[in-house]
């Protein structure tokens, strides 16, 4: 499969068309989808691919089809907590697909968590006929789809840098809810960060289309909870609620994210996220004393993954 797809693929939309996608994959031939145990467009660091590969392979009942998302982000992301915070994408070029689960920041933490549970719920039965090459193929699209403009990876200018932009498109794909949109307050900013810090971005070129991403971002619709508001939150709050924080900083979206957990014992509030303060997975931090610690936030967004 080639990084970039045909326009008449593009333009598809929806979770229906990824998982038909997807499932024409699952079509081919032994031996016809990948000759060789690697992945064209793929930069997988240390053995990311074989951990990639296990988690898929890991038993419905511990994942996906054994009770959603909830129940795959409780049996796995503890299994994540000694990865050390990092990008890890040094050495990876523009046009490839970083697979890096030996180092994560809060982003790449959240879209690995999200590709890992999608991947092993599209495969189902599937997975344990199939090669690693081929899981891992199969990773790397759903990989794209979350991070990059409609699923294509060219060049830079296609990652979908604001999360705010990535949850937009995967909520176009129905695979996301905004939760705040139910009874959080309506979210009104001018986004410009790159733009006007653009020696923190030596690799884009296509500047025209980055504005272009943002003004169609300043503009959206878009909701949130300010700080004040937090109760009405968590009377929604479920485990595996995508949380990002609200940055009070000009042209930025968001600064950090995570995920929530409601506490089985005490229904409160916890927050897991890649943190480079603790230089690790922090797993089960008390979210409003988070919140009430953290400068720099002015509330927080809260996307839920919808599919199955």
């Amino acid at each position: 499969m080639t990084a970039c797809l045909p326009p008449s693929i593009i333009k598809r939309r929806g979770l229906h068309r990824l998982a038909g996608l997807l499932a024409g994959l699952l079509g081919c031939l032994p031996g016809q989808c990948l000759a060789q145990p690697t992945v064209p467009g793929a930069y997988c660091v240390g053995q990311s691919a074989a951990t990639v590969c296990a988690i898929v392979r890991a038993p419905a009942g511990a994942g996906a089809s054994g009770g959603g998302f909830a129940a795959f982000y409780l049996a796995h992301h503890s299994q994540l907590q000694a990865v050390p915070y990092g990008s890890g994408g040094k050495g990876s070029q523009a046009g490839q697909t970083l697979i890096n689960l030996e180092q994560m920041d809060c982003l790449t933490f959240v879209e690995n968590l999200l590709a890992l549970y999608l991947t092993q719920h599209m495969l189902a039965e599937h997975v344990h006929h199939m090669r690693d090459a081929e899981i891992l193929e199969r990773y790397k699209y759903v990989l794209d789809h979350i991070r990059y403009d409609r699923g294509v990876n060219c060049r830079w200018e296609d990652r979908l840098f604001y999360f705010t932009q990535a949850m937009e498109q995967l909520r176009q794909y129905g695979l996301v809810q905004d939760v705040a949109a139910l009874n959080g307050e309506p979210y009104h900013k001018p986004i410009s960060y790159m733009s006007t810090h653009r020696a923190r971005y030596p690799g884009v070129q296509d500047w025209q289309r980055v504005v272009h991403y943002e003004q169609q971002l300043s503009v959206a619709r878009r909701f949130y909870y300010p700080h004040q508001v937090y109760e009405r939150y968590a009377e929604l709050a479920q485990t595996g609620d995508i949380i990002a924080f609200a940055s009070t900083q000009a042209g930025l979206d968001i600064s950090h994210l995570g995920f929530v957990e409601r506490d089985a014992e005490t229904g409160g509030l916890r927050l897991t996220h890649s943190s480079s303060l603790a230089g690790r997975l922090v797993v089960g931090q008390d979210l409003c004393s988070y919140l009430g610690n953290r400068t720099g936030i002015e509330g927080f967004f809260v996307y839920r993954l919808t599919y199955p």
